[in-house]
């Protein structure tokens, strides 16, 4: 597991970074971490909100957000899909 500022600066590998407002790090995450070696997990506590609003995310709602940055790519796109997450690597990038 990597921190935030270093996994938005490192472009060489896909990455997935949790924004939480949990001060712990989700159990399922860190078993996809340890699932996935081949990609790079990193957990933010994001407790009021001022990283996703930094990003450009929406602030209105809460949830934790699972931000996905492709290989080569320092902008991340945001998962939205179901609670069950499939990371695939492919030789240009991330699929989710």
């Amino acid at each position: 597991m990597i921190n935030y500022e270093s996994i938005t600066q490192e472009v060489d590998t896909p990455r997935a970074l949790l924004l939480t407002k949990d001060k712990k790090i989700p159990m399922l995450w860190k078993v996809l971490s340890n699932k996935y070696s081949d990609l790079k997990f990193g957990s933010h506590r994001d407790s009021v909100g001022m990283t996703a609003a930094m990003l450009g995310l929406d602030t209105t709602d809460a949830k934790s957000k699972i931000l996905i940055y492709t290989t080569g790519s320092k902008k991340p796109e945001r998962y939205e899909g179901l609670q069950v997450i499939l990371f695939l690597v492919s030789g240009n990038g991330l699929i989710v």
